[in-house]
């Protein structure tokens, strides 16, 4: 998440979900972002080259939950700005104008992976004049509510914060926190979660002088 917002919402927030197949997953994931989103966020949802017809599931879905949704075809390798904002005008040309939540689907003809998915739906983002803040969500998580608004606060708690993460609670047969950052020690080579032991004030910021 970057930059900053001018009021509780005046600044505008881009969602860029990956979706690839498991419409169930993604569906769900649509609820809870709509849950979590308030005025001025405005969603992305990039099908990464479904070939199993869940693009079709999600596109009806996220055009029951979010009125006004628009769908962008794009088939080329490379993300294009400058096409994908001509793709963009078109879809809303002449359609009636939405106010606060906004949704486009960004269906992508091949699977670019989780990168190449979520640098197109911030490609588009930028050539629609991208918001104040961007937050990548894949399609296995289901935001709670109020989530959303909670990160764009902490950054605005410090200017100084470029990326802010989230707690995840995994459910399962064993349910289990995963803690809301990751350190990376060079001299291995790989990530290790920073645990977290509390939910108080003391240990998030000991958390993040670790991270």
């Amino acid at each position: 998440m970057v930059a900053a917002r001018e009021s509780a919402w005046g600044a505008p927030v881009d969602v860029v979900l990956l979706s690839w197949r498991n419409s169930d997953k993604t569906v769900a994931a649509l609820r809870g972002l709509r849950s979590a989103a308030t005025e001025g966020t405005r969603l992305i949802v990039v099908d990464n080259g479904s070939d199993d017809g869940s693009d079709a599931v999600v596109w009806e879905a996220l055009q029951a939950m979010w009125p006004g949704a628009v769908r962008i075809e794009h088939p080329e390798d490379r993300a294009q700005p400058a096409l994908l904002a001509s793709r963009y005008r078109q879809a809303t040309s002449g359609a009636p104008p939405v106010a606060g939540r906004h949704a486009v689907f960004l269906r992508s003809e091949r699977n670019r992976g989780y990168s190449g998915g979520m640098n197109l739906g911030l490609t588009l983002a930028g050539a629609m004049d991208q918001g104040e803040y961007f937050w990548l969500v894949c399609n296995d998580v289901v935001a709670e509510p109020g989530c959303l608004e909670a990160l764009v606060a902490r950054c605005e708690e410090d200017r100084r914060i470029g990326l802010c993460g989230v707690t995840q609670r995994i459910d399962g047969e064993l349910p289990r926190t995963i803690p809301g950052g990751m350190r990376h020690l060079q001299a291995l080579g790989w990530d290790v979660p920073v645990q977290f032991s509390g939910t108080g004030r003391a240990d998030r910021d000991r958390v993040e002088r670790e991270m």
